[in-house]
């Protein structure tokens, strides 16, 4: 059973990294977007 909790956090943890590097790239493409205007 700790072995699936262990599972179910590492594959949680992995989608918020993915989540955040998603809205970080996208919000780097807007600044940068707006500072080359």
């Amino acid at each position: 059973m700790t072995h699936l909790t262990k599972v179910l956090d590492t594959l949680t943890g992995i989608c918020v990294v993915l989540l955040f590097s998603k809205y970080f790239v996208a919000y780097a493409n807007m600044v940068f977007d707006w500072n080359l205007r």
